[in-house]
């Protein structure tokens, strides 16, 4: 009945605060003051639950782990199964998005926003890949009202995605010069950046690109030289050592080295793993440890079982042998992780 994650007291003092003004003034809260107003769709949700009077602030605060794990699990698998048209791949990095670093680093250090929003990265990249088959209109609004939603939980990760996004698009337009996926993309990061300025503007929260290059502050070349050094660090001492998996990092690794950037959903996955890694030579090894945590670990491990299957029978006994290794490996780590979870002190 104690919170957990080093994080725990940013949510908790935040909605307590809430709670203390009128309904209007508290959501004007969230989305201005309240953590620089870069948060407000886990606080708000949080303070409506709190407001009804049914459930405490730490209650609230401590669901939140059995709402975000199976979310992240089903847009895994929706997006996955989008990507590849494989069912058993989708289901695979279903059951490893529930068994990484979103899980052990999500709990130990409370990053309940950052764990919401790869769920909505997961349904925002699925929702572009549905829309790159099959362009209308409903695709689109769905596509553009993720994309705002990833903007308002967590700016940080809303950066990067929308950057790979980007990228994505224009390395398409270079194939086939179609203008039908630039123009949207266009419009989708317009109605973004309108709607964060206009954020700004009301409320007074900092802007997604303020967020960012606080993130980023302390990068340069002094970093690049100590890049080991932070490496060793954000693996084996930050949040436990929770990071320190040679399969969520080694596997990923792997499969990296055999994805084919002709094929679009592997392309997407190569742009994600590139673009992240550029800040990575340089930055903090905090800063290195979220850009981790942001990684498609599990999409990748998924395909490192699926790709040695690719010429022989999708169901090959090896491939389901090895599914069943990782998958108690993987148990074995998360078990030995949340069973030494701590409460940090208040």
């Amino acid at each position: 009945m104690t919170p957990i994650g080093v994080d725990a007291h940013f949510y908790i003092d935040s909605v307590n605060q809430m709670l203390q003004l009128s309904p209007s003034a508290a959501i004007s809260y969230a989305m201005g003051n309240a953590l620089e107003g870069s948060r407000p769709l886990v606080l708000l949700p949080m303070y409506l639950a709190t407001v009804t009077g049914l459930v405490s602030v730490n209650l609230a605060y401590e669901a939140l782990p059995a709402i975000l794990g199976p979310l992240v699990a089903i847009a895994t698998f929706i997006f996955v199964r989008e990507g590849l048209q494989n069912e058993r791949a989708a289901g695979a990095a279903s059951l490893f998005s529930t068994l990484s670093f979103a899980t052990t680093v999500g709990m130990w250090a409370g990053f309940y926003a950052n764990w919401l929003a790869l769920a909505e990265t997961y349904f925002f990249l699925a929702a572009l890949l549905g829309f790159l088959k099959a362009r209308s209109a409903p695709r689109f609004i769905a596509m553009t009202l993720l994309s705002v939603s990833l903007l308002f939980t967590h700016p940080w990760t809303w950066v990067i995605i929308l950057t790979v996004t980007t990228t994505f698009i224009l390395t398409l337009w270079r194939d086939d010069r179609k203008h039908a996926p630039m123009r949207a993309l266009g419009a989708l990061l317009a109605i973004n950046i309108i709607l964060d300025f206009a954020k700004s503007l009301v409320f007074g929260s900092s802007v997604a690109v303020q967020d960012a290059s606080t993130g980023l502050s302390g990068s340069g070349i002094s970093q690049a030289l100590l890049l080991w050094p932070n490496i060793i660090y954000g693996l084996f001492t930050a949040y436990g050592g929770l990071l320190g998996n040679a399969i969520l990092l080694g596997l990923p690794v792997i499969t990296v080295t055999i994805l084919r950037f002709r094929e679009k959903f592997e392309r997407l996955l190569l742009l994600w793993v590139a673009l992240s890694s550029i800040p990575f030579l340089a930055t903090p090894s905090l800063v290195e440890t979220r850009i981790l945590y942001d990684m498609p670990f599990p999409v990748l491990i998924s395909l490192a079982l699926l790709f040695p299957s690719r010429p022989i029978v999708d169901k090959s006994v090896h491939s389901n042998l090895a599914f069943l290794f990782l998958l108690l490996l993987l148990l074995n780590y998360v078990l030995r992780a949340v069973t030494s979870l701590v409460a940090p002190p208040f």
